[in-house]
Order: C-alpha cells, then structure tokens, then sequence
C-alpha cells in the first residue's frame, strides 16, 4: 500500500496530493480486505508456501512473565556500587 502511494506520487509529481492518495489506498486496501482474502496469502497457499502470519485461531495468549523467572537481588547491577570478581 505504500508503494503503490510512492508510486503515485513519482508519476504526479504533486507532493500536496500525499494524504489524498493515502486514504484512498487505505480505505481500498480495507474494503478490499473485508471482501476477499490478499491475492498474495491465496498464491502461496496454493504453492504450498507457509504463511506469513498465523492464523487467528492458533494464535497463543502467552506473555513473558508465563516463562520467566524472577531475578534476585545479586542479578541486578547497580553502578552507584562497585563491582567485584570473584
């Protein structure tokens, strides 16, 4: 969607028409989306290609603090203090 934008742009030579070609591509690109799946996603599909993004139902609701673990005080560096090797 911004290529086709910069393209435009080159081919007007007109910089004011900036935001009017990005909304018209934007709501474009938006109904274009709600009708019909990206002609990009079908042709890999169909080659066999894997996706780009995930599908929505595979989608994992992890967050970091699932696999973290919580550091202590001796992990934490602080430069007020000096440091010693042991």
């Amino acid at each position: 969607t911004v290529s086709l934008v910069v393209i435009m742009l080159e081919l007007t030579g007109e910089i004011s028409y900036a935001v009017p070609f990005m909304c018209a591509v934007l709501a474009s690109k938006l109904v274009g989306d709600s009708f019909t799946p990206s002609i990009y996603d079908v042709h890999s599909a169909l080659l066999g290609y894997a996706a780009i993004e995930e599908p929505e139902a595979i989608r994992l609701a992890a967050s970091v603090g699932d696999v973290a673990e919580p550091c202590g005080d001796r992990d934490i560096l602080d430069i007020a203090e000096p440091i010693t090797v042991e």
